[in-house]
């Protein structure tokens, strides 16, 4: 049987001790850090919640999150962006939702709580694909760049721009040889299992099944996933904004790209 989406907060845990000596492997950890963390803080602060890139800000240091969530200015918002466009992570986000032409996109809708009351609006209608999903639980909110629901399942997919190749194990990627994390994947790992988290508490009644989408190197890239078919389109009031993309050429090829792979954020038992 696979192991929950807690397993990867345990075989993390060496590193999240490196970093926090505070966080340990249960789900109480996650509140320990909201409120904790916060406690004292989000009183002057614009916004109380703790988002994915606060928790990897405060893995990283704790002084971090006081200073990201009183917006101090930070080169960090430039180079981010500027990840954005070198990485070629916007292609790949392209691709993966172009599988997906009837999803709801959520992505303009900047206030949590009402992305938050559409989402749920949205998983009550029965199987959808978001994105940009919302969830909140507390000072808990989570954005999702795929969230499917097929019954009582979620399909949490997280997108990157990283691959995975020959040399890679491609029944269980993300870990080495010894079963433990591989630190080529570990922020991601974290990534995904703060999201997990998160919709697990705010839809209680859910399976949460984690993915990740990746470049696979094994397959050649066609005339329909070159650079010159996307095209940014950014916001001139608003030139640190993430971009929108458009498309030259037919989205039906992208649809049957073999470009992307998916692999669960699941360890199987051994």
């Amino acid at each position: 049987m696979p192991q929950s989406p807690d397993v990867w907060l345990g075989h993390t845990k060496g590193c999240l001790e490196q970093q926090n000596r505070f966080l340990d492997r249960s789900s109480a950890s996650f509140t320990f850090l909201s409120d904790q963390i916060l406690k004292g803080l989000t009183q002057k602060m614009p916004s109380p919640y703790l988002t994915k890139s606060d928790f990897k800000a405060c893995l990283d240091c704790r002084t971090k999150l006081f200073y990201r969530k009183n917006r101090y200015p930070s080169d960090l918002d430039d180079n981010e962006y500027l990840r954005f466009l070198a990485d070629g992570g916007f292609m790949v986000e392209f691709i993966v939702k172009a599988r997906f032409p009837n999803g709801h996109d959520l992505a303009d809708e900047h206030d949590p709580e009402v992305a938050f009351e559409r989402t749920k609006a949205l998983l009550a209608g029965g199987d959808v694909t978001l994105f940009e999903a919302a969830a909140i639980d507390g000072k808990f909110q989570v954005r999702t760049d795929i969230l499917r629901r097929e019954g009582q399942v979620l399909h949490l997919i997280e997108v990157k721009s990283s691959s995975l190749g020959e040399e890679d194990d491609m029944d269980s990627p993300f870990l080495t040889r010894k079963g433990t994390v591989d630190t080529r994947w570990r922020e991601y790992v974290m990534d995904v299992a703060f999201q997990t988290l998160g919709l697990r508490l705010a839809f209680p009644g859910s399976h949460v099944s984690p993915q990740l989408c990746v470049i696979d190197k094994r397959e050649p890239v066609t005339m329909a996933e070159t650079l010159d078919r996307f095209v940014l389109e950014k916001n001139p009031a608003n030139p640190k904004a993430r971009p929108k993309v458009a498309y030259r050429g037919n989205i039906a090829d992208l649809v049957r790209s073999k470009l992307i792979c998916s692999r669960s954020v699941v360890i199987p038992m051994g």
